[in-house]
């Protein structure tokens, strides 16, 4: 069966609601600490050999916007 987006979208709106902004918040921290996560192993697998210093280094220069990748 095929449900309307127009029935998701009511659905997501009500557990919008519903969610405390307490826990949309840590939602959005696991998020970013997921993507971080994410980041690093693709650093990682960038730079093959490369020392945990490098690869926190690079990563800590993606974040100032240094690096496009």
């Amino acid at each position: 069966m095929i449900v309307p987006m127009d029935a998701i979208e009511k659905n997501n709106l009500e557990n919008d609601i519903k969610t405390s902004p307490e826990t949309k918040l840590l939602q959005a921290i696991q998020l970013m600490a997921s993507g971080f996560q994410l980041k690093r192993a693709a650093l990682t697998q960038r730079t093959p050999g490369a020392s945990d210093e490098e690869v926190e280094a690079a990563f800590l220069a993606w974040l100032r916007g240094e690096d496009d990748n």
